[in-house]
Formats: C-alpha cells, structure tokens, sequence
C-alpha cells in the first residue's frame, strides 16, 4: 500500500465531501474516522458512480471502519480527480485515539 495525499473540502449546508485526488490509484483508496452512512460516491467531472465498501470498525466500543472507495484509473483525471461523497446527515468524525481491541 502507498502513501495517500489528497485533500477534503467539506460543504455542511448539503452533507457534502469533496475528496480531491492527485495520482492514479493503484488500489482502493481508503478513507478513515467518518461514522456517516454513505448515500453516494461519485466523480464529479463524469457523475460516474464509484463502488465503495466500508471495512471493519468497531460500533460497539465507537469506532468507525475505514471507507474504501474503489476508484478505477480510467475515471481518473490526469491533474485532479474530485470525489464527491454524499452523506447521509452531518459529517461526523471519530477523534479517538487508535487501541487493541480486547473485547469482542
């Protein structure tokens, strides 16, 4: 896995994340701390919809799973890619710190 540089715009009026994507993904490009349901993800130059899944998490102890947002090279833009991901209410971010998970 590599390293990841993007950027987040966030617009709070319409529960809206502008992630903006400079490079083309090797991989699924994963996205961490947002407890949100996901309504949508999608390109915004092409409105092509990007399949996504969300990934381990433990709700319980109130820790989100990281969002992977599965982002195919050929929807890519050679100078910034910009993913909109609609969220179903107001952005809400874990600020835990990371830990062992002793009990299931």
């Amino acid at each position: 896995m590599g390293s990841f540089l993007f950027s987040f715009v966030y617009c709070y009026f319409k529960q809206t994340l502008y992630l903006f994507y400079p490079d083309i993904p090797q991989e699924a490009i994963p996205v961490k701390g947002i407890y949100n349901k996901i309504r949508s993800i999608e390109v915004l130059k092409s409105g092509k919809k990007v399949p996504y899944k969300v990934i381990g998490g433990a709700p319980w102890l109130h820790v989100p799973g990281v969002l992977w947002i599965d982002l195919k090279p050929e929807d890519t833009d050679p100078n910034m890619t910009v993913i909109k991901i609609e969220l179903d209410g107001t952005l809400q971010l874990y600020r835990g710190a990371g830990q062992a998970i002793t009990e299931n």
